[in-house]
């Protein structure tokens, strides 16, 4: 397994964000959130609110929450 680390400069609750993101996404994701820029995370989490092509509510709402303490 080829492990790679990443240096964030986040504060807990970025990180915190990021982690949950990671989490309901799933790490391979990690990368294309990021490729962005750290200064685009509030602006792509909510992009990412689809399940089986359709967007849920929940996902939307999720996704809000995130942000919100992203940038908390």
């Amino acid at each position: 397994m080829n492990a790679q680390r990443l240096a964030l400069d986040l504060n807990q609750n970025q990180w915190d964000a990021v982690a949950d993101w990671a989490y309901n996404l799933g790490t391979g994701k990690l990368a294309t959130l990021l490729a962005h820029g750290i200064d685009q995370i509030p602006f792509q989490l909510p992009r990412w609110n689809l399940a089986q092509g359709k967007v849920l509510p929940d996902l939307v709402m999720r996704r809000a929450e995130e942000v919100a303490l992203f940038n908390s």
